[in-house]
């Protein structure tokens, strides 16, 4: 296994773009009818 660093802006960039991904996804599956959010994945 490695060990992979990155700068905390790089990180929090990330953050902020997944977060932008999963609020899509939620608004998607809302105009398409999902009753209930699916379960993490963790």
């Amino acid at each position: 296994m490695e060990i992979v660093s990155i700068e905390r802006q790089t990180f929090e960039a990330m953050v902020a773009k997944f977060d932008r991904f999963v609020h899509r996804m939620e608004a998607i599956c809302q105009r398409h009818g999902e009753k209930s959010k699916a379960k993490p994945l963790s």
